[in-house]
């Protein structure tokens, strides 16, 4: 006879394989260790409702909740213990003594995917390990595609000579090799044109820029 099939649900973020069936929240807490005290059902694009110790509800697969147990979570390196579940931009904002600068933005740290700013005052749910870094919309890196591909930049500012070096792992030498750049959806009102030998491009997140050559003998 077959086992019976596990559903998985999500804790503070952790999986956890439970029979399927009917569940009270103070079952669901005890998944915990110590037992959580209080227990939400974490609903996309919706309030998060608490759930009583004697409510019952259905478990279905990939539901998510989340605790009041603490957890810790990182900005600007610095760990710092806060309750799981929701946490709003401003709170984050004043984790730290000073706190962060209204003149910076918090970023959420997304391994392998573009980092997301913080809106101001966003609710967020936070589960233990989670990177946030504050800094200035000027100075954060941002994603480019050069030639196709994409290249993460330090610095808002690049030269025609920085771009050849994007493009090219060994660029072509040679007094006839002649280099020409153009760009698309860069910062400023110039989003679109040919960069000069000697220009500067304002880049953001998402510029596409194409860097060509040809031999002019």
């Amino acid at each position: 006879m077959n086992a019976t099939k596990k559903l998985t649900i999500y804790l503070d973020g952790t999986p956890r394989e439970v029979a399927p069936g009917r569940y009270t929240g103070a079952q669901i807490r005890a998944l915990t260790s110590p037992p959580a005290r209080d227990l939400f059902w974490d609903i996309e694009d919706a309030a998060d409702p608490a759930i009583a110790s004697d409510a019952v509800i259905t478990v279905s697969d990939g539901m998510r909740f989340y605790t009041s147990l603490p957890v810790t979570i990182y900005l600007d390196a610095h760990p710092y213990t806060v309750s799981a579940g929701a946490i709003s931009e401003q709170q984050l904002r004043h984790l730290p003594a000073p706190p962060v600068s209204d003149d910076d933005a918090i970023w959420r740290d997304i391994p392998d995917a573009n980092d997301r700013r913080l809106a101001h005052g966003e609710m967020l749910e936070v589960t233990g390990g989670e990177r946030f870094f504050s800094a200035s919309e000027r100075h954060r890196p941002v994603t480019i595609i050069v030639n196709t591909r994409p290249k993460r930049v330090e610095q808002r500012e690049l030269s025609f000579q920085d771009l050849v070096a994007l493009a090219f792992d060994n660029p072509p030498t040679g007094e006839n090799v002649l280099f020409t750049i153009t760009y698309s959806k860069a910062d400023g009102p110039n989003s679109k044109g040919s960069l000069p030998i000697d220009g500067v491009l304002t880049v953001k997140e998402g510029t596409i820029v194409s860097v060509q050559h040809s031999d002019k003998s």
